[in-house]
């Protein structure tokens, strides 16, 4: 095989790096080389003998020069590899004494890699150039299109679903393409690489740079992707809680653990949700809401990833809270977390709101004789949207640290009911500066946002 793949990613690895392979292929070398004799090869071809190794293939378009009489010169096909000095073209024999060069051109040589998602689609390809022979792809770009953010609608999350497109199994298919003797598109060998995976997720530099920490194996414990401490979540909101499962470890029964608590502090004892149609190799969605046993008569709920196989628990223990209090407009953040999952929190202090306008006027001078009625400026164009200012409560250190993901976060949502129906609203966080850690106590954080849309107004 002429083409080989030297260097490939991480088994599991984040799309926002480079996702690079190596590539290489000998079909660039020219391999000149001194022809020594011709001979009868058979069904009107002509085999041909080198002083040395030509390390021709077959479709390898070869120049001979020199020949005798001129009668072998020109270019030509190898048609079949007889061994590593001798091969044939299509060429009617005719006895010549040996002489001449043959050498390789293979005409704008260059390789295709095509990217193949998991469903064995081809979602996007790359041709490169080099004459060296050795090829760098970075595929990150193409695996971003097909990681999307999921978030589950409508509201009411009864069963434990998963996001098909948050984690994608891929391979990448490296071709050898150049111009036949008829200019036209030829192609050669290829090579796949082993099948990879790729999450929607971002490490910062002070964390361990794998992924492999959300393996579903025995003995891990990372399972759930989110950094959120414990939090506080109401009787009548929903949280989603992503997590992430590969069946390496023969964990055939995986289940969702859960346990209430009452008002008194008194644990109800755990119940199981059993993770139905589920296949590995995806993110997991837990909706954390009156399904899982929230009521006005439960003060906290944890939640685990039971794997009832082994019968032991595979994940950490994620605890909300239950928060009773009454808020004067309290307003509900969903935001892309930094592991490709969705968080949830509340702004439950002040809020303020405010419409910043610009207007296109038109001037026109009024005669002396004007009517109180007429107008000397006229509104051509508005230009508007909404400003809104929301505060939380006083943060403790852990729970400031992890809301600076809200703030950095590309996708953000308000929630917001609507004839009595919950939607999610997009907006842009647009705060530039925040504290989020103030060794002199608890700290408040202020989120600024507007609307990704701007305000619908009437025009001229």
């Amino acid at each position: 095989m002429a083409i080989t793949i030297n260097t490939t990613p991480l088994y599991f690895a984040p799309a926002y790096r480079p996702v690079n392979f190596n590539v290489e292929s000998d079909r660039l070398d020219a391999n000149q080389r001194d022809i020594t004799t011709f001979a009868d090869g058979g069904g009107g071809k002509t085999q041909i003998t080198t002083n040395a190794a030509h390390g021709y293939y077959a479709d390898d378009i070869i120049l001979n020069e020199g020949t005798t009489d001129g009668y072998y010169d020109g270019s030509f096909t190898v048609t079949d590899i007889v061994d590593v000095t001798n091969y044939k073209i299509l060429k009617t024999f005719v006895a010549k004494a040996g002489a001449g060069t043959t050498t390789r051109t293979n005409i704008n040589f260059q390789i295709r890699a095509d990217v193949i998602d998991g469903s064995a689609n081809t979602i996007g390809s790359i041709r490169q150039k080099d004459v060296s022979g050795t090829f760098d792809f970075d595929v990150a770009n193409y695996l971003r299109t097909v990681l999307e953010h999921y978030f589950y609608l409508p509201f009411g999350l009864t069963d434990i679903t998963y996001d098909s497109k948050t984690i994608e199994n891929y391979t990448v298919k490296f071709t050898e393409e150049f111009d036949d003797l008829d200019g036209l598109l030829f192609e050669g060998d290829d090579d796949t690489s082993s099948g990879k995976k790729v999450l929607n997720a971002t490490l910062q530099h002070l964390e361990t740079q794998t992924l492999t920490a959300f393996e579903l194996l025995n003995g891990q414990t990372r399972r759930f992707l989110t950094n959120s401490p414990e939090k506080k979540i109401r009787v009548d909101e929903e949280e989603q809680v992503g997590f992430f499962i590969s069946n390496q470890g023969g964990m055939d029964d995986i289940r969702l653990k859960y346990q209430t608590y009452d008002l008194n502090g008194n644990a109800n004892g755990w119940n199981e949700k059993a993770i139905k149609d589920f296949s590995t190799n995806k993110r997991g969605i837990v909706g954390v809401n009156s399904e899982l046993g929230i009521s006005s008569s439960v003060s906290k709920l944890e939640i685990k990833i039971y794997d009832e196989t082994h019968g032991a628990d595979i994940s950490e223990t994620k605890v909300f809270i239950i928060d009773h209090l009454c808020y004067n407009s309290p307003v509900r953040v969903h935001f892309l977390n930094r592991l490709g999952a969705f968080d949830s929190f509340t702004f439950t202090g002040y809020k303020k709101e405010i419409i910043k306008s610009k207007k296109v006027l038109f001037e026109k001078g009024l005669a002396l004789s004007f009517n109180i009625e007429d107008r000397g400026s006229t509104v051509l164009g508005i230009k508007a949207y909404q400003v809104f200012q929301v505060f939380s409560q006083y943060l403790n250190y852990t729970t400031l640290q992890w809301l600076s993901e809200l703030l950095t976060s590309p996708e953000v949502y308000i929630q917001q009911t609507i004839s009595g129906t919950k939607k999610i609203i997009p907006i842009i966080v647009s705060n530039k500066s925040d504290v989020i850690a103030d060794d002199s106590g608890m700290v408040k954080i202020k989120l600024i946002y507007a609307m990704a849309n701007e305000l619908i107004i009437q025009n001229n």
